[in-house]
């Protein structure tokens, strides 16, 4: 029988799988904050572009305004309601974003405070994989 013979133990991964799947499942929730606040943004843009669409009053598009061109007092009201009814689909995606708003930092602290300590982890078991 020879000598013991002590090795550097190379069947372990000597990384902590969990903080792995915690900073995964962080930025996941981040993630859903994120998709929740794009399709709001979406839904509501659709809402606006349907309803100027409706509006059967010529116009021109400038870069932050719209001129119309009203025919009668008829074409009036409607652009009177139309902008009333954009104003309200704007307060509402606002409102919703600002409910969002609210979950968004203590989502993003977690899922960067995880995600850091995983890349820490990670980036020292590199060289001791080769």
């Amino acid at each position: 029988m020879g000598s013991p013979l002590t090795v550097e133990d190379v069947w372990q991964l000597r990384i902590d799988s969990a903080r792995l799947a915690d900073a995964a499942e962080a930025l996941r929730r981040l993630a859903t904050e994120f998709d929740a606040a794009a399709g709001l943004l979406q839904h509501g843009q659709a809402a606006l572009g349907r309803l100027l669409d409706r509006l059967d009053v010529p116009s021109l598009c400038g870069v932050d305004t719209i001129t119309f061109f009203p025919h009668d007092d008829a074409d009036v009201s409607a652009i009177q309601t139309a902008i009333r009814a954009a104003r309200e689909v704007r307060a509402a995606v606002a409102g919703e974003l600002h409910r969002c708003q609210g979950r968004v930092p203590s989502t993003a602290d977690a899922a960067q405070d995880a995600a850091s300590d995983a890349v820490r982890d990670w980036l020292r078991l590199l060289p001791k994989l080769a």
